[in-house]
Order: C-alpha cells, then sequence, then structure tokens
C-alpha cells in the first residue's frame, strides 16, 4: 500500500533524476546524496508525516481528504524505512 501511496502522490516530484522538482529541490538545499526522497535514512516517519500535512517550502501541504491518515502512516513509515 505504501509504494502506491508514494508513486501516486510523491513520486512525480521526488523520484530521482531530472525533472523531478521535489528531488532537485532537496539536492541544492542538501547535496546529491540526501537528494532522493526514497534514499534517505535520516527522516523519521513523525516528520515526514507532519512534512506532508503541513508543507514545507515549495512543497505543498496535503489533507486527509487526500491522503488518508492510515495511508499517511504507512507512507511516513514506508519513506523513514520502518516496517
Amino acid at each position: 500500500m505504501a509504494e502506491q501511496v508514494y508513486q501516486k502522490w510523491c513520486s512525480h516530484c521526488h523520484a530521482p533524476g531530472i525533472g523531478h522538482p521535489g528531488t532537485q529541490r532537496l539536492e541544492w538545499s542538501f547535496g546529491k546524496d540526501r537528494a532522493v526522497l526514497k534514499d534517505r535514512t535520516d527522516l523519521s516517519a513523525d516528520y515526514i508525516a507532519q512534512v506532508v500535512r503541513n508543507g514545507r517550502l515549495e512543497m505543498p501541504s496535503f489533507r486527509p481528504t487526500e491522503i488518508s491518515d492510515t495511508d499517511l502512516d504507512a507512507l511516513a513509515k514506508f519513506l523513514a524505512g520502518e516496517k
């Protein structure tokens, strides 16, 4: 489920490579080794969930009507490397 949520809501901005504004923004801010969201190991599930709900810089917020709390919990744990 989490991979599907990521593909639907996140990958168009945060996938690797040129043309993904979220990845490019993270690279500009933190360097190439911290640019690809799925490759990061330094983000907690709580932090990811907070950013998804509230947005950060250019990233918009996502309401519970867009990403349910259940889906967000799964997504945040997936990206944080939790099971």
